[in-house]
């Protein structure tokens, strides 16, 4: 006869299904943010991007730049998911985590989704005993677990002194708004530079940078001109380009699906203006984007 597995049998699969891998972590809890009208949509662009953050977790990459889309997922999967996996399925609970954006109001939404899958049932009868909250040390801009880990949300120009991390992540640090300004993109440059550079707790802290490029002298231009070549880049536009960043990859510079030893090193797409998330990103809906950005807006925040 055969045996249906129990609860218990189907929590055992799942964790390890997560220990596995981010997206496998994320699609299984995906409904404990989301609701289930809004289900996962699979895309090899946001298979890259956690495969990237799989390799901070194991050490591979210490410098790591994102630029994608809008609606790529990139916060919560940078700042909501990412955490809790190596928390939780990979048994990182010390992890420290300094998370800034050009408002904290953003950095601190992410914060709160964070706890709140933490917090889940779901979460809590699968790596539960891994960790708790610290009763003392849990708002929604800091919070700490009982094994000394924590979280930090805060603003580009705001609280970073006196903290230090395992992760300092950078989740649009520019306005759109404001990223004409050269005063603007200066204060996240200098704050890149004079601040977040110190925060480190040792050799094996990471830099993450996701963002949409909104000027070429924005953050990511800055850090590609003054140390691109510690940083490892994943390139994502919207429409593929024949061009030759696209097609033959520079060393450190990853924009694709894995081959079959070196990891993320190509776009696999082939035909020009092929999109980069058609399930999630239509040609009507993108076209319509497209139309309300305008040409500078589309190259820079589509095309990277």
């Amino acid at each position: 006869m055969l045996k249906i597995p129990s609860k218990s049998d189907l929590i055992l699969i799942e964790q390890e299904r997560a220990r596995r891998g981010l997206l496998n972590f994320i699609k299984d809890g995906w409904n404990v943010l989301e609701p289930r009208e809004q289900p996962f949509v699979e895309g090899w662009a946001v298979a890259a991007i956690c495969e990237h953050l799989e390799a901070v977790t194991s050490g591979q990459i210490k410098r790591l730049i994102i630029t994608v889309p809008p609606g790529f997922m990139k916060s919560l999967t940078t700042c909501v998911y990412w955490e809790a996996w190596e928390w939780g399925p990979k048994n990182k609970p010390h992890t420290k985590y300094l998370l800034f954006s050009y408002a904290a109001d953003l950095s601190t939404r992410d914060n709160r989704k964070c706890r709140l899958l933490i917090e889940s049932d779901w979460y809590k009868e699968r790596w539960g005993e891994n960790f708790a909250f610290s009763s003392d040390q849990n708002q929604k801009q800091r919070y700490e677990n009982t094994k000394r880990g924590f979280r930090l949300a805060s603003s580009v120009g705001g609280l970073g002194t006196g903290e230090r991390g395992n992760r300092i992540i950078f989740d649009d640090p520019h306005n759109t708004k404001q990223a004409l300004s050269d005063v603007q993109r200066l204060e996240a440059i200098t704050f890149w530079k004079e601040t977040a550079s110190t925060r480190t707790i040792n050799k094996d802290s990471a830099f993450i940078v996701i963002m949409q490029r909104l000027h070429m002298s924005d953050l990511t231009g800055y850090i590609l001109e003054t140390e691109g070549e510690d940083f490892t880049q994943v390139i994502i536009p919207m429409e593929f380009e024949k061009k030759p960043f696209s097609s033959m990859v520079q060393p450190k510079h990853f924009v694709g699906p894995p081959s079959s030893e070196k990891g993320w090193v190509w776009d696999p797409r082939t035909e020009m203006n092929e999109l980069a998330w058609p399930e999630r990103f239509p040609r009507d809906s993108v076209d319509r984007l497209k139309l309300s950005l305008g040409p500078y807006g589309t190259s820079a925040q589509l095309q990277l």
